[in-house]
């Protein structure tokens, strides 16, 4: 038996790089009103259905001076390339938009976390461990009146965590678990 080590250092460098977790964020800090896509291939997340802009309102901003808008009436998604092991964004409802739902629907198709849109943005964390099927996509059904607005929206892939569920922050920062 010859052990070669270049070998088993191509190897441990292999696995290392496949096991990393890699995560991602956006601001939406551009305007873009078509299909776009953040993350680094295998790893985006891409949007579609929605607008990255900036309308003047402080108030639908929960950082900086832009995000991401689901017109009213319509339905926007978050598909990510590889399933994510979590995601974290904030979201409300412009004044005057009627209630909006956010969905997070796992690699298997079943709806693991969703919410109704507020007045105020709300932070929403959902984080998958072990076995459990892994983040799919994310819709944002806006229900007309207004648009709903999405901001700092991070995500991670390749990830094994220890802690799952779905948390929903109202307001900053009062926490709250929906099962």
């Amino acid at each position: 038996f010859k052990l070669r080590v270049p070998g088993i250092f191509f190897c441990l460098l292999l696995l290392s790089q496949i096991a990393q977790a890699e995560s991602f964020f956006t601001s939406f800090e551009f305007s873009n009103s078509g299909t776009f896509s953040i993350g680094d291939d295998p790893l985006t997340a891409t949007f579609s259905g929605g607008s990255a802009q900036s309308v003047g309102v402080g108030a639908y901003y929960h950082s900086s001076t832009h995000s991401w808008h689901v017109p009213g009436g319509g339905m926007s998604t978050v598909t990510f390339q590889t399933a994510a092991a979590n995601v974290d964004f904030w979201f409300r409802d412009t004044a005057g938009a009627s209630s909006s739902t956010f969905r997070i629907i796992d690699s298997n198709d079943a709806v693991i976390g969703s919410g109704n849109g507020t007045q105020s943005f709300v932070n929403v964390v959902l984080t998958r461990t072990g076995g459990q099927p892994r983040i799919a996509r994310v819709e944002f059904d806006s229900a007309g009146g207004g648009d709903t607005v999405v901001d700092d929206l991070s995500f991670t892939a390749n990830e094994e965590s220890t802690t799952a569920g779905l948390t929903v922050l109202l307001g900053e920062p009062v926490n709250g678990v929906v099962h």
